[in-house]
């Protein structure tokens, strides 16, 4: 069962796209911006605590679940898509197909495919940095995109590792198929579109999509 508790928040220790870090009653805690907006020194707000008092997950930190400093928040999306259904923080969110680009190619253009990139499917989340460095050694013209699966768990904005590639330019877009908390529109056309060849995907994937995968019918190279 989920164990909540309210706090006040003691200090900001980072900021950056999509989450703040935070302190709360001397406690490491963080926030997901994109679903509860900013917090501020001084606010008093619920976390969700359950995984650091049972010694598991989330690195050590709490997770803001709400700030009880502000009666609303509106953090505006055009989508109609809903995210994280049926939890309290649910969210609309603008799929591709909603975008101005699908409506382009609803006119009869070709949509963009992704035959012929290489994809390389990582199990752990550490395998991803390793890998973007080995593929930009190789080839300084390659362009690599990391697609994080709804299975693989892990908010994009929480991963310490993308960002930093992402900073140093060896990973050049980040995508999340499902996840609310997503740095970029996930989809397959989109990621077409906006990497350039020759092009690596690295894709991560929890044990159960890999045996899938391993069980699944061989395809031709490309296809």
């Amino acid at each position: 069962m989920a164990r909540f508790r309210t706090g006040r928040v003691d200090s900001i220790t980072l900021t950056r796209d999509g989450i703040q870090h935070l302190t709360v009653d001397g406690e490491p805690a963080y926030a997901l911006t994109s679903v509860i907006g900013q917090v501020q020194v001084g606010d008093a707000v619920v976390m969700n605590t359950t995984a650091v008092e049972l010694g598991l997950g989330t690195g050590g930190f709490h997770v803001v679940h709400w700030n009880l400093s502000r009666s609303r928040v509106d953090l505006g999306g055009s989508g109609h898509i809903m995210k994280g259904r049926y939890l309290s923080e649910q969210m609309n969110i603008e799929a591709w197909e909603e975008s101005k680009t699908a409506k382009l190619h609803r006119k009869g253009d070709p949509l963009p495919s992704l035959a012929g990139l290489t994809v390389i499917v990582c199990l752990l989340h550490s395998h991803v940095g390793l890998l973007a460095a080995a593929i930009r050694s190789a080839s300084r013209s390659a362009s690599t995109a990391f697609v994080m699966t709804d299975w693989a768990s892990l908010p994009l904005p929480l991963s310490n590792l993308v960002h930093s590639f992402s900073q140093l330019g060896l990973i050049d877009l980040t995508a999340a198929t499902s996840r609310p908390c997503r740095f970029r529109r996930a989809s397959t056309p989109l990621l077409a579109g906006e990497l350039t060849s020759p092009s690596w995907v690295l894709a991560q994937v929890t044990s159960e999509q890999e045996q899938r995968l391993a069980s699944a019918p061989s395809t031709p190279s490309g296809s």
